[in-house]
């Protein structure tokens, strides 16, 4: 007789960073345990939906609120109060934290998931409080040495805390934490000579071009781009061979001259392991 097939639920988001890693996870997942439902939850109206959507490895998709606390590096506190739409983007979305913890309770007492991941991200947050109510089993996956805020939140109710870094980089209780890794599918293998060079014949790269990859993440980093931008003809200067490649971020595009075919400026790469 067949065993009862396991449910598992994974979630997080606000970011691409987020998404990755869980369709690695659900793909893994199939392979071991090919009965296994895999249910997702996203972000509800997610900037990141198409890259979850239509992805056959999950058995179901959902969608909740969530919001996210936004604060930036090196922002004065005076400059945090006066900025008022930053103020009431927060205030908004400390609403949306409570709708998405009561669609979380009752997604949860639906689906009925043995565990669940968390990897980070706003999204991750409802889910995690709901299931510390409910007294679902959680999982936490960090990427980076320094935990999101989400995960940090909910940690307390974790029963374990998975790490892209050795454990001791972490102030999470070492009895609970266990390092595994960056969580990379594996379509993505070591790149060859070979593969470079066919790689950048496609993306019209000169052979002997020295690459300079700029990324601030998914989401991009308006900091980044403008000192980027007001460096390139300095940098060119320097390295005549320079080839820039220059994730932006969606909405974080910059006009380039049609004549500086040394400089690729895209939003969001989907196939970053190709440059």
């Amino acid at each position: 007789m067949d065993k009862t097939p396991v449910k598992v639920l994974l979630t997080g988001g606000g970011t691409g960073g987020h998404i990755t890693p869980l369709l690695a996870v659900a793909h893994k997942l199939k392979q071991k345990q090919p009965n296994a439902q895999i249910t997702y939850v996203g972000e509800r109206g997610g900037k990141f939906a198409a890259m979850t959507d239509g992805q056959a490895v999950f058995d179901e998709q959902k969608q909740i609120f969530a919001g996210k606390f936004r604060r930036y590096h090196g922002e004065s506190w005076l400059t945090r109060v006066l900025d008022i739409k930053t103020l009431l983007l927060n205030v908004r979305d400390f609403f949306y934290v409570g709708f998405g913890f009561i669609e979380s309770i009752f997604l949860l007492k639906k689906v009925k998931p043995d565990v669940i991941l968390l990897k980070g991200g706003f999204v991750g947050m409802p889910i995690g409080l709901a299931a510390a109510a409910l007294k679902i089993p959680f999982i936490t996956h960090d990427s980076d040495a320094l935990p999101g805020l989400a995960n940090r939140l909910v940690a307390r109710w974790a029963r374990y805390h998975a790490t892209g870094m050795p454990a001791s980089f972490y102030s999470y209780p070492k009895e609970a934490t266990r390092y595994v890794g960056v969580l990379v599918s594996e379509k993505y293998q070591p790149v060859t000579a070979k593969d470079q060079a066919a790689f950048r014949e496609e993306l019209h790269i000169p052979a002997d071009a020295a690459v300079l990859m700029v990324t601030g993440g998914s989401l991009g980093s308006q900091a980044i781009n403008q000192a980027i931008k007001s460096i390139l003809p300095d940098l060119k200067k320097a390295v005549p061979a320079l080839f820039v490649v220059h994730q932006t971020g969606r909405g974080k595009m910059y006009e380039i001259p049609d004549t500086t075919s040394w400089l690729d400026v895209q939003p969001l790469l989907q196939d970053m392991h190709r440059y």
